[in-house]
């Protein structure tokens, strides 16, 4: 059995460890500790000699006891595998900084999509964190990825914006339900929408986003006998009546705003546009763009939660949609 006295000594310790107790704290004197704890003087003289012996003790004559010399709070380091820079991206980063630089140090690497360059930072890097936070890209093949990733220890690791296949090689997840989103941001529209005639997608064929959006796109329309398609290539689509068009990227929308504006025709009566990822300019652009949008903020702050609780969640984030006057 533990020895009374190293067990107060070891509760005093784990309260330094917690931040309970700090340097300069004031501790009970003899006579009071002895009274809250019930123990004998004996064993609380005997406890605070031991923490005066390894230093986190002292006492001053006519004054009492302090805490002193905690060492300072071994900040964590971590580091941020970003697939590609965006605005959306820099909102994560803003979030999960606020929320964490406090506690952590964090270097940012961009590996611009490229599995050769996100091979060479993680074994260049792998040894060198307490944590690592990957963006994966958007690619068919999730296999790739997870050997890659293999090289470092599971519990290091966590998955930002998407899950993968494999989930045992990684802690935790905060992700976007890409498929489940879009079905539920396009039904919670569906009265809108029967005054059109047919909905349409620009999805080029080499764009880094998750095929989800495609699957979650086209279950919606079969289930509610929509007419639908698939743009590939937004500068050769011609404008069409009735047509409710979603676009996933900015320079994508410029051009099918630009063609509206030639073709004559009224948004949110000859025909529809809905845009991915809320701006504060979209609610200025043809009397207001409705958007659909997961909140990149709260993404950032999940995962700050993730790796200071050491947790093993996979958390989805909430998806948004803002009903304006373009559908």
């Amino acid at each position: 059995m533990v020895p009374m006295y190293l067990q107060v000594v070891e509760s005093i310790k784990v309260g330094v460890e917690d931040g309970q107790i700090n340097n300069g704290d004031v501790m009970p004197s003899l006579h009071d500790m002895c009274y809250a704890l019930d123990l004998s003087k004996n064993t609380i003289e005997k406890a605070y000699n031991q923490l005066k012996k390894v230093g986190l003790l002292e006492s001053v004559p006519g004054k009492g006891y302090f805490i002193s010399n905690i060492p300072p709070v071994k900040k964590k380091k971590i580091l941020l595998l970003f697939n590609k820079l965006s605005s959306h991206k820099k909102i994560i980063y803003d979030a999960f900084m606020n929320a964490i630089s406090n506690y952590a140090t964090v270097d940012l690497c961009v590996y611009n999509n490229s599995i050769s360059e996100l091979s060479a930072l993680v074994s260049e890097k792998a040894g060198n964190y307490n944590s690592f936070i990957v963006i994966p890209p958007f690619i068919h093949n999730d296999l790739p990825i997870c050997d890659i990733i293999k090289k470092i220890a599971p519990e290091k690791l966590f998955i930002l914006d998407r899950t993968l296949k494999y989930k045992e090689l990684y802690r935790g997840a905060v992700y976007q339900d890409f498929e489940r989103d879009i079905y539920g941001a396009l039904e919670s529209m569906r009265q809108r929408l029967k005054k059109y005639n047919s909905l349409k997608i620009v999805f080029p064929e080499n764009t880094h986003h998750a095929k989800e959006i495609l699957n979650g796109f086209k279950l919606f329309c079969k289930k509610n006998e929509f007419d639908f398609g698939v743009i590939t290539k937004v500068e050769e689509e011609k404008i069409e009546k009735g047509t409710v068009y979603i676009s996933l990227m900015e320079d994508d929308l410029v051009i099918l705003i630009e063609k509206i504006l030639y073709s004559g025709m009224v948004t949110g009566q000859d025909i529809g546009i809905i845009s991915y990822n809320e701006t504060p300019l979209k609610k200025m652009l043809l009397n207001g763009l409705t958007t659909i949008s997961t909140d990149f903020k709260l993404m950032g702050e999940r995962m700050a939660e993730l790796i200071l609780q050491d947790s093993n969640q996979h958390i989805a984030v909430p998806f948004h949609t803002i009903c304006r006057n373009s559908v």
